[in-house]
């Protein structure tokens, strides 16, 4: 398949067969696959390792190996193509993000074997990281809107009683130039004047817009 994406027109559309994919249904596909990962693979690796049917360090290894999955499965899905389209410029960055989730994983997996993180707790704890993936659609697609010549982004905010001040906060300040913002799924909202966190965390679904 020969995925475009037209901006102008929110869309995708394969060349090879004319079928279409809107900017929405591509969110509600990220969704898809992050709740599907926080859900399945999590759940599964949190039961083993609690009830000692893998050891810490392979579950370090495995939720190591899923995240990495996640990272490139959706910044490749930002890029409508496969890893190999990323230049190598994007691909250090994605490396240093995945880089600094394994450094969080190492400190985790210590207090999974001293007993400080067990039953739901851990779960959630594996739930925030999954959903923290979500950034690397969106570290992707910031390079994408930059090369398109964009200069201006919009922070989105997803219009439920789940957004949250910050969240609301940084809509209501409409278009500024590209760069002012976080990236949705990092739990920041904004890094210019200065760094504010979502509530949500990584948990947030809030989106951008660019012109």
């Amino acid at each position: 398949m020969a995925w475009t994406d037209y901006p102008d027109r929110n869309l995708y559309i394969d060349e090879d067969t004319g079928e279409t994919l809107t900017y929405d249904e591509t969110f509600d596909l990220i969704d898809e696959i992050i709740d599907y990962q926080g859900d399945d693979a999590a759940e599964t690796l949190a039961e083993m390792v609690a009830d000692g049917t893998i050891t810490v360090e392979e579950w370090q290894r495995s939720f190591g190996d899923v995240l990495k999955w996640l990272y490139l499965i959706l910044a490749a899905l930002a890029f409508t193509g496969t890893v190999a389209l990323f230049d190598d410029d994007f691909r250090k960055k994605l490396e240093a993000t995945l880089q600094e989730q394994y450094g969080y994983l190492v400190r985790f997996a210590i207090e999974i074997a001293a007993g400080a993180v067990i039953g739901g707790a851990l779960l959630r704890r594996m739930r925030m990281y999954v959903n923290g993936s979500r950034q690397a659609f969106w570290m992707a697609w910031d390079e994408k809107m930059k090369e398109r010549g964009f200069t201006e982004e919009k922070w989105e905010a997803i219009g439920d009683r789940n957004s949250c001040g910050p969240c609301m906060d940084a809509e209501m300040r409409g278009w500024v130039p590209l760069g002012t913002l976080g990236t949705p799924g990092s739990g920041i909202v904004e890094v210019k004047p200065g760094t504010t966190l979502c509530r949500g965390l990584t948990a947030c679904r809030c989106r951008k817009l660019y012109r």
